[in-house]
């Protein structure tokens, strides 16, 4: 993909994202105008819509852009309905002179205070980690004090949040009857077990993927861009949802745990000699549990080596994944470890993270 064109395509998926929420800003707005359900005839209205863009929304996006991507996109239009009833019926708004912001305002000063605090911390973590709220609904005339710490400043965002004068709020386009789910970060997090390697279609496949206690979230691990620079990636896939986990180096825990990785260097010296790579990759296989007969090792090479386009990236991110794969395997304990922390991050739910509810 060409640079403009993947530029464009980013700026386009960036654009629309603005669109969709604040689309529910406007719809919550509506609601504490009409003092009603909001319902898509309402939220098509063009006079309903601009009182409340103006009155109780404060977003990064033009009033007439926004209407319009109303009128066009039916079925946003539809889950912003649906969405924007299932949150006043679930109670976290306990207010009717909310301001809604994205992206701008008290949202952005919400975040800035975050960053003060992380960087007086010594603490690497981005944003929506802390906190993935898409949209923040703030009650009239509230105001941020100043914290001394990052931990304070987490449980005047609980607080904020349970009494409805602050509410960080996390969209996902629903399908039917969406939930909403508040996420407490002082609870007792979730953790996940690992429980082995899925068997691959075949054993040429540039990476792995781990299954866990759960069986709705496994882990992709592999090089997601095959070049001899790029390192190893972890991708968490949890079926049934919509969201983007996002990608994490897996570095960290190669140097905590001392986990082999075969260098570029020692993959180009035996380049030229593919039996001794392919070798090491049957024999991590094994380590992770799995057996190749010669036949399908030879059958299954042949129909992979003639679609490989870098093979120096090829066999790094396959070695170096299977090496994880197999160090995984032989040491559950740590890999229960990696695993749990993987799924805090993912799912914003780390040490460091703050309350927030989400629609989904």
């Amino acid at each position: 993909m060409r640079l403009k064109q993947f530029l464009n395509e980013k700026l386009s998926a960036s654009y629309t994202t603005t669109l969709q929420e604040s689309l529910h800003c406007v719809g919550l707005g509506i609601t504490q105008l009409n003092r009603s359900k909001l319902s898509v005839e309402l939220l098509l209205n063009g006079d309903l819509f601009t009182q409340a863009y103006d009155q109780y929304c404060d977003v990064d996006i033009d009033v007439t852009s926004l209407h319009n991507f109303a009128l066009e996109s039916k079925s946003w239009t539809l889950a912003v309905v649906n969405n924007v009833n299932m949150l006043k019926q679930s109670g976290f708004l306990k207010y009717n002179n909310y301001t809604f912001y994205r992206g701008k305002g008290m949202m952005n000063h919400i975040y800035d205070t975050f960053n003060i605090l992380k960087k007086k911390s010594k603490i690497r973590l981005n944003n929506d980690k802390w906190n993935p709220g898409d949209i923040w609904a703030v009650k009239s005339s509230v105001s941020i004090p100043t914290f001394d710490t990052l931990q304070d400043y987490n449980i005047f965002i609980s607080k904020s949040l349970k009494n409805g004068s602050i509410v960080g709020i996390s969209l996902k386009k629903s399908k039917g009857n969406p939930k909403v789910s508040y996420i407490d970060q002082g609870s007792d997090k979730p953790s996940l077990k690992y429980k082995g390697i899925r068997k691959p279609r075949s054993p040429f496949n540039t990476g792995i993927t781990v299954l866990t206690s759960d069986p709705k979230i496994s882990l992709n691990i592999r090089s997601f861009r095959t070049a001899n620079v790029s390192s190893i990636t972890s991708e968490l896939n949890i079926k049934g949802s919509s969201a983007r986990h996002g990608k994490k180096s897996l570095s960290q825990y190669v140097k905590k745990y001392g986990i082999p990785q075969m260098s570029v260097q020692e993959i180009k010296r035996h380049i030229d000699e593919p039996e001794y790579l392919i070798d090491m990759v049957i024999s991590l296989w094994k380590d992770c549990g799995y057996t190749f007969s010669d036949s399908v090792i030879r059958k299954e090479w042949d129909i992979r080596s003639k679609k490989i386009d870098n093979m120096v990236g090829y066999f790094r991110s396959i070695i170096n994944s299977l090496q994880i794969g197999a160090y995984m395997e032989q040491n559950k304990g740590h890999a229960n470890d990696i695993l749990s922390h993987i799924y805090l991050e993912a799912s914003s739910m780390g040490d460091y993270s703050s309350d927030f509810i989400k629609v989904y």
